[in-house]
């Protein structure tokens, strides 16, 4: 079946408000959701994975393991991706524009993280580059960059690029203590806002040259685009079985 993208949204805060997240959070996590779906990342299939932790999920129980000028560190303990990457983003952006600098964040125990943002318009308006980077156990890794005045991002799966490699790049100050704490523990992530925009295309090209060559994939804003223009025109064209999943877990909420 397909569905338009505000239908999406409104279905997708439907469900979220029932599992109890807060109503602007479940806004803005239901257009990241609608957003992935529309690129064609899946949205649907992602939220379907989560739903058991995010109606587990108490925002009370977020930690700040560490903060300095620059960098921030939470312990989400456990809670889904769908919920942190918000978070961390929200919180980059304001560290960023408060002090007119770059900053970080550092999400510890959590789940996947989204790939899709809302609201980069702030970051894009204000010249800054948007970079996410998640680790896994295989040592392969996740990155995801948002250019200044790029709506669609470049996504690199399965990347050989170790996050350790960010240390010379000098995105953020003291980015030492963050990159230990995110290659010692399992299914983190971070985000970084920077006006440095001469290193993240460096960094670019270095993960162009590490892709992995067989279970490796680089999506480019162009196919995120095209995928977008052409759901926006006929409607997202969800699965049936994942569709049917997920206005289940509504009517149970």
């Amino acid at each position: 079946m397909r569905v338009s993208y505000p239908e999406l949204v409104e279905f997708f805060v439907r469900l979220l408000i029932n599992y109890r997240i807060p109503y602007g959070l479940a806004e803005d996590i239901a257009k990241i959701i609608s957003k992935e779906e529309f690129m064609g990342l899946e949205g649907c299939e992602t939220l379907k994975k989560e739903l058991v932790t995010l109606k587990n999920s108490n925002l009370n129980k977020l930690t700040l393991n560490y903060e300095d000028e620059n960098s921030v560190i939470i312990n989400s303990t456990t809670k889904s991706g769908l919920l942190t990457t918000q978070i961390a983003l929200d919180y980059s952006i304001a560290k960023a524009h408060n002090r007119n600098d770059d900053a970080c964040v550092c999400v510890t125990n959590t789940t996947n993280m989204a790939i899709s943002i809302e609201d980069n318009f702030q970051i894009r308006k204000k010249d800054y580059g948007y970079l996410m980077v998640e680790t896994t156990k295989q040592g392969r890794f996740t990155w995801v960059i948002y250019f200044p005045n790029h709506k669609f991002p470049t996504v690199f799966k399965n990347n050989l690029t170790n996050v350790s490699n960010l240390e010379k790049y000098n995105l953020v100050i003291n980015l030492d203590k963050i990159l230990n704490e995110l290659c010692t523990i399992d299914k983190s992530f971070l985000v970084i806002c920077t006006k440095k925009i001469k290193l993240l295309n460096k960094l670019y090209g270095e993960l162009l040259k590490k892709q992995h060559k067989k279970r490796g994939e680089i999506i480019q804003p162009e196919e995120l685009k095209y995928n977008w223009s052409q759901n926006w025109k006929y409607g997202a064209k969800i699965n049936n079985l994942t569709w049917k999943k997920l206005n289940s877990a509504l009517e149970k909420s």
